[in-house]
């Protein structure tokens, strides 16, 4: 659906997954955001910008809405 490549093999997932929740539905929603902001700007932003950016700016929303709805 997304990228057809799930590299979880990247620095910052690395060091993120391990001391921060590393959840599918995380990742899911970085690989969504990759690609929406690679659209975007018309070429692909790898997935440690998309991470780094997601994190930053969207993270905390999206899990009070995740936790609003569980």
């Amino acid at each position: 659906f997304f990228f057809s490549s799930r590299r979880r093999h990247t620095r910052y997932w690395r060091d993120w997954s391990s001391d921060v929740c590393s959840s599918d539905l995380e990742r899911d929603e970085i690989l969504r955001h990759k690609w929406l902001q690679s659209e975007k700007v018309g070429r692909d932003i790898g997935f440690d910008a998309a991470l780094m950016d997601w994190v930053t700016y969207h993270r905390a929303g999206w899990r009070r809405a995740r936790h609003a709805v569980v």
